[in-house]
């Protein structure tokens, strides 16, 4: 049976132009997604949406800081994951946040979460 995988987008923010306030470049914030807690950040290379949970230790990772290398930076044991892979940058254990697709549509900023629906076509 394939697996069809589709991704519905919630609306985070109702007016980009309050970004500069709401969300400055190089910060990280918590918001909450169809009940699921995620790292909302900003870099020069644009909005992301992560995982808030580091995986090491549950630290929240929107507590953190945003870097010029475009990374977020756990608080607790400074554990480095890339904003766009997800991946582990600055140690070789393997872990690694779970990324989520972004975009800014009719002056609206949504994120996206893959839904998988079992089919038979």
């Amino acid at each position: 049976m394939p697996i069809k995988k589709r991704i519905k987008w919630y609306k985070i923010l109702l007016d980009v132009n309050s970004l500069d306030t709401i969300l400055p470049i190089g910060s990280a914030r918590e918001v909450e997604v169809n009940g699921k807690s995620m790292c909302l950040s900003r870099t020069d290379k644009g909005i992301y949406a992560v995982d808030n949970k580091c995986p090491h230790q549950g630290a929240l990772l929107s507590s953190g800081k945003c870097t010029d290398a475009n990374e977020i930076v756990c608080p607790w044991h400074r554990y480095s994951f890339d904003l766009e892979t997800g991946k582990q940058t600055n140690e070789t254990n393997g872990l690694a946040i779970k990324t989520f697709p972004t975009k800014i549509e009719n002056g609206n900023l949504l994120v996206g979460v893959k839904k998988t629906n079992w089919s038979l076509f």
